[in-house]
Parts: C-alpha cells; sequence; structure tokens
C-alpha cells in the first residue's frame, strides 16, 4: 500500500532520522505516512505528507530532490478532536492551546489516519459534520484568541444582527435556537461596547493618555478580553450563519468546542487574579474619575457586575439545554443534538455556577 511505501521511504530517509536524533524523539515508531492536502488560510490546497508516531503527528513538505521539510510537529496530547465531513475528504485537527489544521484526502485514508490517531490517544474525540465544507470551524493561527490586544487588536464589532423573533409557530426547540442567538448578539455587543468605549481607553498601548502598565490592564481585563473574541469572531457569526442557513445553532457549541472550553476555562482560572487586580485598580484616583466620566455615556457601568456576565451566558447554556432535553415538545434529534451540546458545557457551567453562588451570596450579606 501507499502508506506501507512511504514508512519505509521515512525509515530510510536521513532528513527524517537526522530530525528526530536531534530533537529528541528518536524512540518514536511510525504507524502511518501518506499524502494528502493542506489547507490553508485562504483555502489553498497544498500537497502534504502526513506522518503520524506514537507521539506526534507531522506536517511535512516533501521535495522533488528527496528533501523533507518538517512545517509542524503537534503532540497527540495536543489533539482534543477531529472534525470530518461525512459528504467529503475534509477533516480538523482541532489543536487548543495552538492553533487547527485543515486536511483533505480520500476519504479511505482520512479514516484511517483518524482510527490511527484515535488508537494511538485514546482521549481525542471525533465528531462528523454533515457539512462538505468544514473549514470554517478551523480556529486559524492569525486568529488565536489568546491575547488579541498583545497584538493591537481589538475586539470586532458584529458584522450584523439579526434580531430574530420567537413565535408559537415555531416550535420549542426554534424558539431556543432563537434565544441562543438573541443573547449571544448581545453579550457580543455589550462587551464591544464596553471595550471600545471604556477599557481600550485604559489599555496603554491603544491610549496614550492611559496611566496603567499593560500588565496591570491584562490581569483585570485579558481574560475578558478573550471570551469577547471567542463569541464576536467565532461563536456568534457561527449561530447567524448557522440560522440563515437553516442549520442547527445548538450545533456549533459542539463544533466550537475545543476553543469554547479553552477560552472559558481560562477566563474561570483567572478570573480571582481578574477581580482582584480590578478592586485594586478601582482604588486609584484617575480610574475612577475616568469611569465617573464614562458614565455619563454607560449610566448602569459596573465593572465589577461585568466580570460576571460570561459566568452567567455559560449557565444559561446549561439551564437552556436541560430544558429541551426533558421537553415534551422536542424531536428525539432535536433531543440528542441537546444533549451532546449539554456534554461540552456541562462542566464549564457548573464552575461558573459556583463562582456565581459565591458572589451572589456575599452581594446579599453586604446588603443586608
Amino acid at each position: 500500500t501507499s502508506v506501507e511505501k512511504w514508512i519505509k521511504y521515512f525509515r530510510n530517509n536521513m532528513k527524517w532520522s537526522l530530525y528526530q536524533n536531534g530533537n529528541g524523539y528518536v524512540d518514536e515508531l511510525l504507524y502511518f505516512v501518506d499524502q494528502i492536502s493542506k489547507i490553508n488560510s485562504r483555502g489553498i490546497k497544498q500537497k502534504r505528507v502526513a506522518a503520524i508516531t506514537d507521539g506526534a503527528i507531522y506536517n511535512i513538505k516533501a521535495e522533488k530532490n528527496g528533501d523533507l521539510e518538517i512545517k509542524r510537529r503537534i503532540p497527540l496530547e495536543a489533539i482534543d478532536m477531529v472534525t470530518k465531513s461525512s459528504v467529503s475528504g475534509l477533516f480538523i485537527l482541532h489543536v487548543p492551546n495552538e492553533y487547527d489544521y485543515t486536511f483533505e484526502a480520500a476519504v479511505e485514508k482520512r479514516d484511517l489516519l483518524i482510527l490511527i490517531l484515535q488508537k494511538l490517544s485514546p482521549s481525542i474525540r471525533v465528531q462528523v459534520s454533515q457539512e462538505s465544507d468544514i473549514q470554517k470551524y478551523a480556529l486559524k493561527k492569525e486568529n488565536s484568541v489568546d491575547r488579541k490586544s498583545d497584538a493591537g487588536e481589538s475586539i470586532p464589532a458584529l458584522s450584523r444582527s439579526l434580531n430574530l423573533k420567537k413565535s408559537k409557530e415555531h416550535g420549542a426547540y426554534a424558539n431556543a435556537l432563537v434565544t441562543l442567538l438573541n443573547r449571544e448578539e448581545r453579550i457580543c455587543k455589550d462587551l464591544f461596547n464596553i471595550f471600545e468605549g471604556v477599557l481600550y481607553g485604559l489599555h496603554p498601548r491603544k491610549s496614550p493618555a492611559s496611566q496603567l502598565n499593560l500588565d496591570s490592564w491584562k490581569r483585570a481585563f485579558g481574560a475578558l478580553e478573550g471570551v469577547g473574541f471567542l463569541h464576536s469572531r467565532y461563536v456568534c457569526p457561527d449561530i447567524q450563519d448557522s440560522l440563515t442557513g437553516g442549520g442547527d445553532a445548538w450545533k456549533v457549541l459542539i463544533q466550537r468546542a475545543p476553543v469554547l472550553t479553552k477560552v472559558y476555562e481560562s477566563f474561570i482560572e483567572e478570573w480571582p487574579v481578574c477581580m482582584r487586580e480590578l478592586k485594586n485598580l478601582m482604588k486609584k484616583t484617575f480610574v475612577q474619575k475616568y469611569i465617573n466620566r464614562k458614565k455619563t455615556r454607560f449610566p448602569l457601568l459596573n465593572l465589577e457586575s461585568l466580570m460576571l456576565r460570561p459566568l452567567e451566558h455559560c449557565s444559561r447554556y446549561e439551564i437552556e439545554l436541560k430544558a429541551l432535553v426533558i421537553s415534551n415538545q422536542v424531536t428525539l434529534q432535536e433531543k440528542n443534538t441537546a444533549r451532546a451540546a449539554l456534554e461540552v458545557v456541562a462542566e464549564l457551567a457548573a464552575r461558573c455556577n459556583q463562582i456565581l453562588k459565591r458572589e451572589y451570596g456575599q452581594r446579599r450579606q453586604q446588603r443586608k
């Protein structure tokens, strides 16, 4: 087979041996090598060779003169999930801590590659999309949501707002999708307005007049900014596209599970530090004066309450999905989709609820 021929070629290739020896991977065993196509961020196909060892998958450019250029090595434990199309040979390797790769291969070759990945790393999940073009679900290198402000980029505004209305004629499931969309659009608009209208005015690189240092700004608002990028650039536009295209918007949560989990876990873990830094900032006279000036435009501005918004948002996912799972007004297929989406958000929502319960309890005590 072509796989066997490629494995034999690699074992005798000096460039591959030098790379493995020079980087400490000499003990890795080859399980798969074959030609596939990589789809770059502009949608252009590039001929590549995929090599899978018991430690990693490699994206390799094979030159006509026999040279091998190792473009990227992805440790197997770094791969969270694989999304594959049921109607094409496209598949995506989701790598939450870095960025994703989109590949294309003959269906049999692709399925063999995925099977080997799962055998070597059982924690890798596989999901199947009914769409032929799944590249929109891949997190591109240039769009990593870790910390966009470091590069001077700001949370993007939504390019459109659908503002759909619920209707008795639509049924419980369709109305739940409308509710999901409206909440997504609302959190995107709110975070965009607050960052553009208030918080970026304190960012030292975006506002030279700011007296804050960058580290302080990032400790207070960096994790929240990551949530803003996630929803404005990925989740909300995907949901809009799904609904306007007649799809199921809850499946967006399933498709976006790797990056959704990464960003919200980061926000939850950093939340105590964010709140501590925010409280310290609010003691500074120049910050107090700045916020008071901004209240003429944002009369209900409360930064501590703003930090709770992502937690409340994630919690609502769980509430609405649980209601669908037990509803008698939805089909079995709709229940199964809701149940799959619930699996994605349940653990995150539980952690969010713990923080919310503690914060709400403290606020009730303060009011007494």
